[in-house]
């Protein structure tokens, strides 16, 4: 009773021709899409609102001064945003982390006003289907158990110990550990959802070993508009490249080096 539900077929017409109800959840605000991650919302939720309506709740970084509207075009129908906690590696949460069979930042960031926010829209609203993007937001299971779901850029590579020998001993055995966690975490956290997206093979890959009796995974690659450049634009320069992603990302950080 409690596993996925199968996802519904869009059958139904909405208000505006639109075809099924959407909850999407985000980490990240994706209003300016100023980071990769963003960036890939953006344009899902671009994608969806074109023929679906769609309700975006999003946590959204304190550090925001003021928060950009959507830019004209598809776009979600309501947007709720909750503010998000960094997390805090000594908080008291964090410690007790270390004794869950949860990681230990979703432990420590785990927001009861998120919680409250999903909650609601449920109440309010009949939805055919949830997108949680990202680990942060698919931890939120509990509060859309029995509506059909999809985990939306599931990512494992950031904790296979295989990705990088340096380090100490003691660092390598913590990230084994780390991995051991995140796989067994994320296995159990699968049978929640009708199926899940990667952003490349080698993530299915890493997730065929993490949960090998999950196989309804799908690859959605990360990309950018490359449409015509406008007036003002710069023009292709050989040799060069432009980097926009912050190096304090370990995955881009190791990018640029290599």
């Amino acid at each position: 009773a409690d596993g996925p539900r199968r996802l519904p077929r869009p059958g139904r017409v909405l208000a505006g021709n639109r075809l099924m109800r959407i909850l999407f959840l985000s980490r990240w605000n994706p209003y300016p899409p100023d980071n990769g991650s963003k960036i890939r919302v953006f344009s899902l939720l671009r994608g969806l609102c074109e023929r679906h309506d769609v309700t975006l709740i999003s946590f959204c970084s304190p550090a925001e001064k003021a928060v950009d509207p959507p830019p004209p075009g598809p776009r979600p129908s309501e947007i709720h945003l909750c503010p998000y906690r960094e997390f805090e590696p000594e908080s008291s949460r964090a410690l007790l982390g270390f004794l869950s069979s949860t990681p230990r930042y979703l432990v420590d960031t785990h927001n009861p006003e998120m919680e409250s926010l999903i909650d609601q829209a449920l109440r309010h609203t009949k939805y055919d289907l949830v997108i949680a993007s990202q680990l942060s937001m698919a931890a939120y299971y509990r509060s859309f158990r029995g509506i059909p779901a999809i985990f939306e850029e599931v990512e494992l590579g950031i904790y296979w110990p295989g990705s990088t020998q340096e380090g100490s001993p003691w660092t390598r055995f913590r990230r084994g550990i780390t991995w051991a966690k995140h796989r067994r975490f994320m296995s159990r956290l699968l049978d929640n959802f009708a199926l899940c997206t990667v952003v490349s093979d080698v993530e299915r890959q890493l997730l065929a070993e993490a949960a090998p009796g999950y196989t309804s995974v799908h690859v959605v690659p990360n990309s950018v508009d490359a449409g015509p450049a406008g007036e003002g634009v710069m023009g292709r320069q050989p040799d060069s490249l432009i980097f926009t992603g912050s190096l304090r990302y370990a995955p881009n950080h190791d990018a640029m080096t290599w």
